[in-house]
């Protein structure tokens, strides 16, 4: 069983960052491969998200109690056809572990995600900065 959270956020002009740290809370290692699925919420349902995938998939292990992370990062400048704010504000991020069904949910403190709802996401990696 896996559960999860956002840490590390930081910007750069209009870009923001976030890692997605997967937590193994089960008893039994398992082994983690490729991207989540992701989608931003709020209280209205759901919000416009569009994943792109980027980097080459690699094999994490997780022992009971170990992490694999994933970078998450977007702009906050607005598309030609986006009007300020630029989307509805997301308060939870929905994730999907790759291969699994079940959703697991963090809570979403870091703002629009403009470019309607573009986010870019490396493939889950053993290392936080994706080593």
């Amino acid at each position: 069983m896996l559960s999860a959270s956002l840490t590390s956020s930081y910007a750069v002009e209009t870009n923001r960052y976030v890692t997605l740290v997967l937590t193994n809370t089960s008893e039994t290692s398992c082994t983690v491969r490729g991207w989540s699925g992701l989608q931003l919420v709020n209280a209205a349902g759901l919000v416009d998200t569009d994943v792109i995938r980027h980097g080459t998939p690699r094999t994490v292990a997780l022992p009971s109690g170990g992490h694999a992370y994933e970078r998450l990062y977007w702009t906050s400048e607005l598309a030609a056809d986006e009007a300020v704010p630029c989307q509805p504000t997301a308060n939870a991020l929905k994730v999907v572990p790759p291969g699994q069904t079940r959703q697991l949910e963090a809570p979403w403190s870091h703002g629009p995600v403009c470019r309607h709802g573009e986010i870019s996401l490396t493939p889950l990696s053993a290392s936080p900065t994706g080593g």
